[in-house]
């Protein structure tokens, strides 16, 4: 990708774009305390006499409703079939803010749960509280405790959070269901337009902004989120954040170039939409306020499957990127080596049963982690039909960053993103404070 390209969709923006008067003040976030990195814990060496049978775990959550209901259906299932007699006791955790009030009593006592579900977002916060997690990872491959290498190749793993943002060589832990962020709009919408179908490429989204803004309608709406804009600057080729020293760093990275380049450019012109809360843009998208919004599927629970749809981002290639958020099932690194075999046999359990992941995926309106439950989901009457056009595309999901870099750096991205739109940087200088902020 070159910065031509970017100059391209300025010129082309311009030129198709009518100014349509959108000059919203969004307000600047207030950006958090950075978070220490979190260590993980390797496998110890296989001791020679290891017995998980009759283990007793605790799993800690802070699910809810169906979410809730279908991880406790799960637990009963595994505590009554399970070769090795082993149980686990599930202990729901009202608040996020509990949660890490009990996980610091817990760790001062030497007492950690065996397991916790959390969200993924809040995972780099709880390991820097030095409740360190065990890598899933160094599991799967273990000579006697390994999974199969079939159930492996049918996860969707790019959908499995790793330490490396790009390759995702391993994973650090296991997500229940994911929801991702895409493409929202109207079929209605389309057909005033005059569109057949939504756009899967950037010139084919210049051709629906230009059909839209003729009809005195924003082309696009969102919440400046780090997620909304990581997964708009990786669908425009960005390979953001810098995960090795062999990446790009910001100023080589011609993807997130192009990504600020077009973000200023529709500011520019009146052609997007800004908003402060995921609600807002489902509800701008369903009141024809905006032509596209991009957001996670996660908000499109109980609306109308009739009047909204859903695609992946427009991409550069013919390989779509959608960004996964998911609950996460954490194992944490407790003394006892029979805990943990214990622990990894409810994941491997887990990992292994389409049926059970079709179950949570269904309770949480959300996406199954392999292949098999997607089939299953597909054919489910209680599956939302505008959701099951994303299924094709589950192989495209790529986990959010877990590091503690990432939780620290999103806060600027969200700066940097408010001010474009703001039309207060312009693209060459929202690269220099994305480039600061990555230097240690």
């Amino acid at each position: 990708m070159h910065r031509q390209y970017a100059l391209y969709i300025i010129y082309v923006l311009l030129i198709v774009v009518g100014a349509v008067g959108c000059e919203r003040t969004l307000p600047m976030p207030v950006e958090p305390t950075p978070l220490p990195q979190a260590a993980l814990s390797p496998l110890s060496p296989t001791p020679t006499l290891i017995a998980p049978e009759g283990q007793r775990l605790i799993l800690w959550h802070t699910l809810s409703g169906p979410e809730e209901l279908a991880v406790q259906h799960i637990v009963d299932g595994f505590n009554q079939e399970n070769e090795w007699g082993i149980q686990i006791t599930v202990e729901a955790v009202a608040t996020l803010s509990d949660l890490e009030a009990n996980l610091t009593a817990a760790i001062q006592a030497g007492q950690l749960p065996d397991l916790l579900i959390v969200p993924d977002s809040t995972l780099p916060e709880l390991l820097a509280m030095q409740a360190v997690a065990q890598d899933v990872a160094n599991w799967v491959g273990n000579e006697e405790w390994h999974l199969d290498q079939r159930v492996e190749r049918d996860l969707f793993l790019n959908a499995f959070p790793s330490g490396d943002v790009v390759d995702h060589q391993g994973y650090v832990a296991v997500p229940m269901s994911f929801d991702v962020v895409a493409l929202m709009y109207t079929p209605s919408s389309l057909r005033q337009a005059r569109l057949t179908a939504p756009p899967s490429t950037w010139d084919e989204f210049e051709v629906a902004c230009q059909a839209f803004q003729e009809r005195t309608q924003p082309c696009l709406t969102f919440q400046p989120r780090a997620d909304v804009i990581l997964n708009l600057a990786w669908a425009l080729g960005s390979t953001y954040p810098p995960s090795s020293e062999a990446s790009p760093s910001p100023e080589e990275d011609e993807g997130l170039l192009l990504t600020a380049t077009l973000l200023r450019a529709l500011a520019d012109n009146g052609a997007i939409l800004p908003q402060n809360v995921p609600t807002e843009v489902m509800q701008a998208v369903l009141d024809a306020e905006a032509a596209f919004g991009i957001e996670s599927t996660a908000v499109m629970e109980g609306v109308d499957d009739e009047h909204w749809a859903v695609a992946p981002l427009p991409s550069l290639s013919d390989k779509p990127v959608m960004l996964a958020s998911s609950p996460l099932l954490v194992m944490l690194a407790t003394h006892d080596i029979n805990r943990k075999v214990a622990s990894w046999l409810f994941i491997r359990t887990y990992l292994s049963s389409p049926e059970s992941q079709a179950i949570v995926a269904l309770a949480a309106n959300a996406f199954p982690i392999s292949r098999r439950a997607a089939e299953e989901v597909a054919v489910s009457s209680r599956w939302s039909p505008p959701m099951k056009a994303l299924l094709p595309w589950l192989s495209a999901a790529r986990a959010r960053p877990l590091s503690p870099q990432w939780a620290a750096i999103s806060p600027v991205v969200e700066e940097v993103a408010v001010q474009l739109l703001n039309r207060e940087l312009t693209p060459q200088e929202a690269i220099n404070m994305l480039t600061e902020s990555n230097t240690p």
